[in-house]
Formats: C-alpha cells, structure tokens, sequence
C-alpha cells in the first residue's frame, strides 16, 4: 500500500470505520467502502474461509467525494 501512501494502520482504521460492503466484479471478492483523508476509498477484500481470514487485494481513493 506504500505507492497509495497509505500504511498497514490506516488501511486497519478504514476498515474498521467502513460505510458499505458490496460483492466485487470477481467471484469471492468483496468492495469495502471506506474514508481516508478526506477522501472515499475503496479496499478490495478477499476472505480465505479456512484460514479464517480476508486479504487485501487492493485499495484506491475513488474519484467520489
């Protein structure tokens, strides 16, 4: 996440603060819907269900206020 400047802590705070969750354009993705400096965010979510957890594909500001 270093080339979106942001770090492993703000991606935490913004999934923790999410505004909306939706299905992603791929099979077992998730769209979380986020806030980070202003800005509305979009972090990509994939859950491993055996593992008990999601990784992060990705994250964008969006260009939405």
């Amino acid at each position: 996440m270093e080339e979106r400047g942001i770090s492993e802590l703000d991606l935490r705070r913004m999934l923790e603060d999410a505004t909306e969750l939706s299905p992603g354009r791929q099979t077992g993705r998730f769209l979380v819907w986020a806030r980070h400096g202003g800005r509305r965010w979009v972090v990509v979510l994939e859950p491993d269900p055996e593992e008990s957890i999601a990784y992060v594909v990705t994250a964008f500001p969006t260009s939405e206020p």
